[in-house]
């Protein structure tokens, strides 16, 4: 069964390997979903959807996952913490054996929806600040991995009106914890150059960046840089320079009919051999089978 007002399948078929929690059940109101995920084996990739009303907070606790939001990859590793805002569409893309995460649904509009027994003007505040809060990967200091711990711990606990007041409590905390990790750094010039770089390479993939040039347009050092870009966009600049090319790759296979060695040449690799090894590792598949796979029958075969 899926709620289709929240956009989750409250009935997965692997249902042994996720725990949902209706917290607002519980009498904890704005909780939409609580969510404890171990995947003991690999599961399909699920399919796009939208949190209507509703932000997701999602910390990876183990393994390495590939979060699509807005058609934007973000890689998460154990700590790291993303959030998907209302009306987005997203999915996680990989499910891989081992991968562990914590997540939860909370509720933010429509206006004077209740949040947390919150009296009216700190609750817009918070579902205000809540509603702003940008997709960007963060790091988790351990704060809100406690606080997601916390609540499976009152969850568990025999009914009681403490229980209830806990479940509250921990719930403001997260959320609180979680606007602390999210704006480190937020109003940063350097996180704003940072953007600019990440678009930079986004928009023109096919040119060559040294890390101590692109250190040196954001006015920091180059370790530094490589660590901010990490923790910006989930992988080190190198890696996040051949993603944005591979992905240019896949959509000029499938809408042109460029010769398989031009098109390599184009985005910056040294060789269509270099291209094809890279293209099959990361997709598992040669660049002449995803533009067979791929390739909308209108346009004509291209020359390798």
């Amino acid at each position: 069964m899926t709620d289709l007002n929240i956009g989750v399948n409250l009935s997965p078929s692997d249902a042994d390997q996720r725990r949902m929690l209706m917290l607002e059940k519980e009498g904890v109101p704005g909780i939409v979903l609580l969510g404890h995920s171990q995947f003991r084996h690999h599961s399909q990739a699920a399919a796009e959807h939208v949190h209507e009303g509703c932000i997701e907070i999602v910390l990876c606790l183990r393994g390495a996952l590939v979060f699509q939001n807005q058609k934007r990859h973000y890689r998460l590793m154990p700590g790291d913490l993303l959030i998907n805002r209302p009306g987005e569409r997203h999915r996680l893309v990989t499910y891989p054996k081992g991968l562990v995460l914590y997540w939860m649904l909370v509720r933010v509009a429509p206006a004077g929806a209740a949040l947390l027994k919150l009296p009216p003007k700190e609750r817009r505040t918070l579902q205000k600040e809540l509603q702003e809060l940008s997709p960007q990967v963060r790091h988790d200091d351990g704060t809100v991995r406690h606080a997601f711990a916390r609540l499976f711990h009152y969850y568990d606990s025999p009914p009681s009106d403490g229980r209830v007041l806990g479940l509250i409590g921990t719930c403001l905390h997260l959320l609180l914890v979680t606007l602390q990790t999210a704006h480190r750094d937020k109003s940063s010039p350097v996180a704003d150059r940072l953007e600019k770089t990440v678009a930079l390479l986004r928009q023109n993939p096919n040119k060559n960046y040294s890390v101590d040039d692109l250190a040196r347009q954001a006015a920091i050092s180059p370790a530094h840089f490589i660590a901010r870009f990490k923790q910006l966009t989930g992988m080190p600049p190198r890696h996040f320079l051949l993603d944005c090319r591979l992905e240019q790759a896949k959509k000029r296979l499938a809408h042109t009919d460029f010769a398989i060695t031009r098109l390599a040449l184009d985005l910056g690799f040294d060789s269509s051999q270099h291209f094809a090894n890279t293209f099959k590792r990361a997709t598992g598949l040669t660049p002449s089978a995803w533009r067979a796979r791929f390739r909308p029958p209108s346009i004509p075969e291209a020359l390798t």
